[in-house]
């Protein structure tokens, strides 16, 4: 298991996005895989970031990390409120690597991100 983490977003209103991250170790050729659930219905949209785009993230908009360094994977918008978004990703190079979630509930919702990882076969 590459993170198996659970947060909870405060909710602040359908307007403002909030925003949850943790950090994973990862080779290059890294087939990472897993979910990212939501307790409740949401929009949810999950970003893996390098540690740049992090920090350029942090110090930029927060709502919107594309706008601050790029997104090295973007899953994208869940406009139609479901609960769970599934992951896959192949680690480009080595490093440490960020996977961000965001939701825009008025309401706490508990986030849960489960990652995992296979090595890429050579072929």
């Amino acid at each position: 298991m590459l993170i198996s983490q659970t947060w909870t977003n405060a909710g602040e209103g359908i307007t403002n996005c909030y925003t949850t991250w943790g950090s994973f170790n990862a080779t290059q050729g890294q087939e990472i895989r897993g979910t990212v659930t939501v307790s409740v219905p949401d929009t949810l949209v999950v970003y893996i970031l390098s540690t740049t785009q992090i920090q350029h993230w942090q110090t930029g908009n927060q709502c919107d990390p594309v706008d601050s360094g790029g997104a090295m994977w973007h899953l994208g918008s869940y406009n139609n409120y479901l609960t769970t978004a599934a992951i896959y990703w192949a680690t480009p190079k080595n490093g440490t690597w960020w996977i961000l979630t965001q939701t825009y509930s008025s309401a706490p919702v508990l986030v849960t991100v489960d990652l995992y990882s296979e090595k890429l076969q050579s072929t």
